[in-house]
């Protein structure tokens, strides 16, 4: 893994299952919640589970904790195999005919479960419905995506590697994703893909900083989801002080953010009870949901400490691990792997029975492949518009 780019595609893969891992065990708790649990955030956290009405740690080899990886790094390694076996651009076809049978019919080792089971069992159920409607029936994939019943971040949490294919062209990973994620999702779960997609994409080009991220996803994103981000980015201090930043952007994001149970701060599960109308998870373009403009902001304030970037999204609380799974692929991107503590990514890798670095190399392989067929046809419609002298001669005398 000698080649620059090649290093900072690892630091992408193993920011994002770090994130993911320590996101996890702290999902769904409130800030308020993870501090009085586990304090501070600045690691692998222990494993931990609710009961008697309160939430604990817990000694166990499976379940959440311990840097184990969730769907989130589970899709995205899903999403690597499916660039690999299809060897160009995706499309919602391809999400049909090659992710959506490589996630239903290919055992692969779940680290939560502690064994190996078909992707497809471990989703969330709005994403089984989905996928198992994809492979059953004969509807049109490229419209697929607004038959979910709940939108969600499923597909941004997994985009990135659309923007690696796309690396330096942050328009063109935006347009791969929403054409691909279109078979997966619709309204702001589409355009939170296609940024997240854009950013990586910047993420990997030479010279791109924190800044130059959050330019390209502004540049791109539309609707609510734009809205959020710049409110989330401007409301970070100058201190970096989680104390006084992490609830200063919640609070910042809060006017476009589709779920009432966070902006309230009640509990869940009760929305929605006893036929209480809600907007939540249905399509908007005023509201969106929270985590990947998030997840921008907090790449943003770590100012190039990918621990706080990665820590301080789990500490923020709720989708603890995309956001922190998020944060991570892009701070790694930026920051390249030296800036990834060695302990967590070997730790990484024997936790979750992986070799990120091998999954690298591949997936490198394929994204230098299809650049080299995106320039020869690009050369191509170069010549097209701009043809030369005896190409001009020849299409005169054809018309």
């Amino acid at each position: 893994m000698a080649d620059a780019f090649t290093r900072r595609l690892a630091a992408a893969l193993y920011g994002g299952a770090i994130g993911d891992g320590i996101g996890a065990p702290v999902e769904g708790l409130r800030r308020e919640q993870i501090l009085e649990l586990v304090g501070p955030i600045n690691g692998f956290v222990r494993p931990t589970h609710y009961a008697q009405g309160a939430w604990a740690f817990c000694d166990r080899a499976d379940g959440k904790g311990d840097g184990r990886i969730t769907d989130d790094t589970l899709m995205v390694e899903a999403l690597l195999v499916a660039y690999t076996e299809h060897g160009d651009h995706l499309d919602a076809y391809a999400y049909r005919d090659v992710l959506a049978s490589i996630t239903a019919t290919r055992p692969v080792w779940l680290p939560e479960w502690q064994r190996k089971a078909v992707l497809l069992d471990r989703l969330a159920s709005a994403e089984q419905y989905l996928i198992r409607g994809l492979l059953n029936s004969n509807r049109d994939p490229r419209f697929f995506g607004a038959t979910l019943h709940q939108i969600t971040c499923g597909a941004a949490m997994c985009a990135w590697p659309i923007g690696g294919l796309n690396a330096g062209d942050p328009r063109g990973a935006y347009d791969e994703a929403g054409a691909f994620f279109s078979a997966q999702t619709y309204s702001y779960g589409l355009e939170q893909a296609g940024v997240m997609a854009a950013a990586m994409a910047e993420a990997l080009a030479p010279g791109a900083t924190a800044q130059s991220v959050v330019a390209a996803a502004v540049w791109v994103a539309r609707d609510a989801t734009r809205e959020m981000i710049r409110a989330a980015v401007g409301a970070i201090g100058a201190g970096a002080d989680r104390e006084t930043d992490l609830p200063a952007i919640r609070a910042a994001v809060r006017p476009w953010h589709h779920k009432s149970t966070h902006v309230a701060d009640t509990d869940e599960h009760t929305v929605g009870m006893e036929n209480v109308p809600s907007n939540r998870g249905i399509e908007s373009r005023l509201h969106t949901s929270e985590e990947l403009p998030v997840a921008i902001a907090m790449v943003l304030r770590a100012d190039g400490d990918f621990e706080e970037a990665t820590c301080a999204s789990a500490e923020y609380g709720e989708d603890a691990d995309s956001i922190a799974g998020m944060a991570g692929s892009l701070a790694g991107a930026l920051l390249g792997l030296g800036a990834i503590p060695e302990a967590w990514r070997d730790d990484c890798d024997t936790q979750n029975q992986r070799d990120y670095a091998q999954m690298t190399e591949s997936f490198a392989s394929v994204i230098r492949s299809v650049a080299s067929r995106d320039e020869e046809r690009r050369m191509r419609r170069a010549l097209t518009i701009n043809p030369s002298p005896a190409e001009e001669n020849n299409i005169r005398q054809a018309t």
